[in-house]
């Protein structure tokens, strides 16, 4: 009471007061938020005060601390051709490395059929033989009467993926008991040699080409 009496016979020293927290707050824009509210409960009754308290409310909102800023146009333009350099040398790396896959997983396909010759002419009680002419996987049939003791049988086709060539050294031949007689396998992808090996009697089992 003693100080609401003090300001109605002094007008102007209440004015003066809020005046000078108004300076406060403009200077000092990072106060608690609770902190402003009440300075501006308090000078509210001043016109002018407030409006400088709400444009130092408002500038305060909009001020960033002093550690953070935004982000310049060189510094995005250099971090888009850093990321464009990254692309450039990534790109290539992750095509061969899918390219190589790739290869791997077809001839690891190829070879699978070889390994598995021996189970299927047991299963079906026949005589099967692989032929090649270096270009193709098999080879059409002899003449009829033309059968040759150590190459004859059923002529059996390898399914090779786009872009393989098979190579024999000589018809492989697997018996109707399931046992390979053996030869050496030589396989190329669009026309380079990727693997010789020696496919081994009695199970056709794959061993490095000596």
């Amino acid at each position: 009471m003693a100080m609401s009496a003090t300001f109605r016979r002094n007008p102007g020293s209440a004015d003066r007061h809020r005046t000078q927290c108004s300076k406060v707050l403009l200077k000092r824009f990072d106060a608690p938020p609770a902190r402003r509210l009440g300075a501006w409960r308090w000078i509210r009754g001043d016109t002018a005060a407030t409006a400088r308290v709400r444009s130092a409310l408002a500038l305060g909102g909009l001020r960033r601390h002093p550690g953070s800023r935004g982000f310049t146009l060189i510094e995005l333009l250099v971090v888009l051709m850093l990321m464009a350099l990254l692309a450039a040398v990534a790109v290539p790396k992750l095509e061969r490395l899918y390219s190589s896959i790739q290869i791997r997983t077809e001839r690891d396909y190829i070879l699978d059929q070889f390994s598995g010759l021996g189970r299927l002419a047991l299963r079906d009680g026949r005589r099967y033989v692989v032929r090649t002419d270096g270009a193709t996987a098999s080879e059409t049939p002899e003449p009829s009467g033309h059968r040759s003791p150590d190459t004859g049988g059923e002529p059996y086709v390898i399914d090779i993926p786009r872009g393989w060539t098979i190579q024999l050294s000589r018809p492989l031949v697997i018996g109707a008991n399931g046992v390979c007689l053996g030869t050496e396998l030589t396989l190329l992808h669009e026309g380079k040699v990727e693997t010789r090996l020696a496919l081994e009697a009695p199970y056709c089992r794959t061993a490095p080409h000596a």
